[in-house]
């Protein structure tokens, strides 16, 4: 009994020895090319985050126009009134109770209490 304990310990010794150094060959043998994502600079040596091809965009984004006559001409019931709002308008409410945790009959609502005992 005692040697099969032994040999227990030993092989999960073994494995973990054996996990620690395949981590160990992946750790030194990585590749290092991205570690210049890691450097940093100085504050007075970063560039400009907007520079004039950005902004020659933004430009020539301002001048755009869309015509909303198309939409007209396509439906001729947006012309002619046919669309109705069929909202209906809510009344305002007490969204919530002071101490949502405290018991009804304490008066922190407008909710009507039940003397029957609960089944």
């Amino acid at each position: 009994m005692k040697e099969k304990g032994n040999l227990k310990n030993l092989l999960t010794v073994g494995g973990i020895l054996i996990a620690v150094a395949v981590a160990a060959y992946f750790y030194f043998t990585r590749d290092q090319s991205g570690d210049e994502l890691l450097s940093s600079t100085d504050a007075g040596s970063v560039p400009a985050p907007i520079d004039g091809t950005l902004l020659a965009a933004l430009q020539q984004l301002r001048k755009i126009h869309l015509d909303d006559s198309i939409f007209q001409r396509l439906n001729p019931a947006l012309q002619s009134g046919q669309i109705r709002d069929f909202g209906q308008t809510l009344q305002s409410e007490e969204p919530y109770r002071q101490n949502p945790f405290a018991p009804l009959s304490a008066g922190a609502g407008s909710a009507s209490t039940s003397t029957s005992p609960a089944r």
